[in-house]
This record gives C-alpha cells, structure tokens and sequence, in this order.
C-alpha cells in the first residue's frame, strides 16, 4: 500500500474509535495524520507540464440582465442544461473542459493528447456552441420568453503549464489562456474571435473576416484579430501550409505519396474497395500529404475521392 494509502486506513480506523476514545482524543490524533496526508498527496501529484493547445473561452451574453427577469431556480436551470450541451461539444471535438465560469467555460484543445487538428476542432467546437446557444434557450420555454439567450466565443493557441498548483489537474496557465478570454470578452454577441496564433494553424479550413487590430493589457504590439462565420465545405477548402500568399512544393513525402498514388491506381484496375490509414505524430506532414494526394487524384479521369482526417 502506498504511503497515502497508509495513512487513509490509520485515518479511517480512528474515525471508527469515536464512540471509544471521544471526540478530543480522535480530533487531536488526526490533525498530524491530515497534515501528512496533505503532504504525501502533494508529493504524489504528478509535476506540471508545458504543452501546446488551443484555448477556448466561452460566455454568456447579458447573463445579469437574466437574472433580472427570471427566478434564481430557473437561472440555474437554464445554465445547466447549456453546460452540459456545451461540454459534449467540447469532448466530442476532443477537448477537455477545465473550469466553468457560473456563466461559462474555459476548454482546452491538446491539453490530453496533442493532435495536428486541435486548433480547427476548437473553431469548430465554438461555431457549435454558438448554434447551440439558439437551440438551448428554444428548448427552455422561461428562458424564450423573458430574454434571448447567446454567447460569445474566443479562441488564442500557444504553450500553457498543465498541473500543479492548489487547482492539480485542473490549473491551466499562461498566457494563451489571457489572451483567449480577451478575444472572448472583445467579441460581437453571438460570435466567435480568434487570434493570429490560431488562424495560421486553421487557415483556408473557415470564412473568416480580419478585423481592426486590438490592444491587450500586458502585449506592447496590437493583436490580429478575426471574426469566423463558418467552416468551409472541403471542396473549397485551400491549402493551410506553408507561408501566407506563397505555395511552397511538398519535401520529403515523395515516397509515401507514391505508395498512395500506386494504391489508387490499383483500386481502378481491381474495381474492388480499399481503406489505406496514414498514422504518424502529430506535425509530421500527414496533412500536406493528403492534401497533395487529393490534388494529383483530381486530375485523374473519372475518379471519386473520399478522404477524413483527425
């Protein structure tokens, strides 16, 4: 039995001498016991760690002038039934909601498992949230009737610090996650912003409008900003690599592209169906290798490609 594991049983069998020794004696047993409990959990508790994700901060939109029209029970309910909806979102899209806000909710994409579409299932996750909100407040007849019900949606990417701390598993910080509440707070009503940091890892999957640049308290230069409106169906989707403006040729895939090519080939020549699955770390090209595949097979006569990643 490990060491905290020792002192819950000593713990649990003085709590069971109560009736026996008296309160006094139990109370004053226990309060080193407690203290070395505390220690020896702090000393098991796995030390922090500095990861790459996407941060999204979601909110209510005029949640006080709510409270203003409905009873605190309703509140409560209404808020509720949102999380919940909210959160399924989030963990279907593989994120990991952190803390919630009474009104609201910090998520993290790439918090558990780094994936190289953390950044576009965060996007997608807050456009989601968003259509949600219209469909929360029309399943909550209270709510429909006495104030419209929306929310606001931001979104920043960068290194944060995981763990640790008097919150454990579920303190977040740095400075990914400040700026994601400032592209949340500075958002339009029903909509979602998104930095710079995280429109280069997404760009050409969204419509997206650029917007004004912003100053944020504590970074001297003004931040890029843009407002998304929607995720762009595949076939008008462009190329997110690369340097903005410039198409850069593939390097180093040559092989594996053939591999796929020569498959493809094969399948047109058997008439048969056939899943090929491209496994790979995280950042390593299989993106720009679909991508030139999909690119080269719309060239070929008479073909039909289907194609997902996650």
């Amino acid at each position: 039995m490990s060491e905290t594991g020792n002192i819950e049983a000593a713990i649990a069998a003085l709590e069971a001498q109560r009736r026996v020794l008296g309160d006094a004696v139990v109370d004053a047993a226990l309060k080193p016991l407690r203290e070395a409990l505390a220690a020896a959990a702090k000393d098991d508790a796995e030390p922090p760690k500095l990861k790459q994700v996407s941060m999204l901060f979601i909110d209510v939109a005029g949640s006080t002038a709510m409270e203003s029209k409905l009873d605190p029970e309703d509140i409560s309910e209404l808020m509720d039934l949102a999380l919940r909806r909210f959160t399924t979102i989030v963990e279907d899209r593989r994120g990991r909601v952190f803390n919630y806000t009474g009104d609201g909710l910090l998520a993290a994409f790439g918090a558990d498992e780094a994936r190289e579409y953390d950044a576009a299932n965060a996007v997608h996750a807050g456009l989601e949230i968003i259509g949600e909100a219209a469909r929360v407040q029309a399943d909550f007849a209270k709510a429909a009737r006495a104030a419209s019900f929306k929310v606001r949606a931001g979104i920043d990417t960068g290194p944060v610090l995981l763990g640790g701390g008097v919150e454990g598993e579920h303190n977040i910080r740095g400075s990914a996650v400040n700026l994601a509440a400032r592209m949340e707070q500075s958002a339009p009503v029903g909509a979602l912003r998104i930095s710079h940091n995280t429109y280069r890892l997404v760009r050409g999957l969204f419509d997206v409008t650029e917007e004004p640049p912003i100053f944020v308290k504590g970074i001297e230069e003004p931040v890029r900003t843009y407002l998304v409106q929607r995720a762009k169906p595949r076939a008008f989707r462009v190329a997110t690599r690369g340097i903005e403006g410039l198409e850069t040729r593939m390097v180093g895939r040559e092989r594996e592209l053939a591999v796929l090519q020569s498959a493809f080939k094969t399948l047109h020549q058997t008439v048969t169906l056939r899943a090929l699955s491209v496994v790979a770390d995280a950042g390593v090209g299989k993106s720009r290798l679909l991508y030139e595949f999909e690119n080269w097979a719309k060239s070929q006569p008479q073909v039909y490609v289907l194609l997902k990643g996650r």
